[in-house]
């Protein structure tokens, strides 16, 4: 993805602290070989327009949080030229295990983070992603490809399942369940995986730390393929992205869909591998006894 702006994005983009939200960004001063770019100018007035290959955007530099906003305004020309080469981003934790990726399904609040922070630190897994993660299709085997490599860590979710990691939050919380904080893996002791690695196991997990048993059943469900459909079209579809800007993160521009009924089939390709060939199960139990279950049934015989 190319910027040209009449504002120096490169130093901002590389010394930012937004860009680790962007799965494996990489700043550099160079133009790369694609006709996908986004054109700002810095104006009184306020333009978007959104195309296929190109977004200009026109509108004071006050408004575009020294970058931010414009980064993220052409993440979904990425996800674009990402599906047209079978690739898409889901938002899924990924850890490696004995050379192979595990992917971690869930809605928000699911219990991904504190599956994979458990498969880490007690089971030596390596991080592949957290939040977001880039799989893919290569050759009809499916691969975790990348994604973002930090811990967004719920007060909330902490103090049940590791309460002695709330000493990172270092702030007073009136909000458990909105009070989060970013943790990268190297202060928490965990390494982490940049090469791509076929994945091999696929859970929908539910973290319950009240519940006694384990309880581990069919994924291959309605809801289950609702889910994954929903997840895997969010950032080709504009569902979860827009122009967002100023102080407040203000509503400022419409970013349309960006599918196609080819794209769809690509998908759904995906998510019949997911169930398929990764075996996607639902999991539900407590952190450290779904960790356990899932190391496990992932070890080479």
């Amino acid at each position: 993805m190319n910027f040209g702006s009449d504002v120096d994005l490169y130093s901002r983009f590389s010394e930012s602290t937004y860009t680790c939200f962007v799965p494996d960004f990489l700043a550099s001063p160079q133009e790369s070989d694609t006709a996908h770019k986004l054109l700002y100018r810095n104006s009184r007035e306020g333009h978007l327009r959104f195309g296929e290959t190109i977004v200009e955007v026109s509108f004071p530099w006050r408004q575009m949080r020294d970058g931010e906003t414009l980064l993220y305004l052409g993440y979904p020309l990425i996800e674009l030229q990402r599906q047209h080469h079978s690739s898409l981003t889901a938002h899924a934790a990924c850890v490696e295990i004995n050379g192979v990726a595990v992917l971690l399904l869930g809605k928000e609040g699911a219990g991904k983070t504190s599956i994979a922070l458990e498969l880490c630190q007690r089971h030596n897994a390596s991080l592949i992603a957290n939040d977001l993660t880039v799989i893919g299709n290569e050759g009809g085997n499916l691969v975790a490809i990348g994604g973002t490599k930090f811990f967004f860590l719920r007060y909330e979710s902490i103090r049940r399942s590791q309460p002695h990691l709330l000493r990172l939050f270092t702030e007073p919380t009136t909000d458990p369940w909105l009070h989060k904080t970013k943790v990268l893996p190297v202060d928490l002791g965990i390494s982490v995986q940049l090469d791509p690695r076929p994945i091999s196991q696929a859970f929908m997990v539910h973290v319950d730390e009240k519940q006694r048993d384990i309880y581990a059943g069919t994924a291959d469900n309605l809801v289950t393929k609702l889910y994954l459909n929903e997840n895997f079209s969010r950032y080709i579809r504009s569902t979860c992205t827009t122009m967002l800007g100023d102080d407040n993160y203000d509503l400022m521009g419409y970013i349309p869909p960006l599918d196609s009924e080819a794209l769809f089939m690509m998908r759904r390709g995906i998510i019949t591998m997911l169930l398929d060939q990764a075996n996607l199960r639902y999991v539900s139990g407590d952190s450290k006894s779904l960790a356990d279950h899932i190391a496990n049934s992932t070890e080479r015989p």
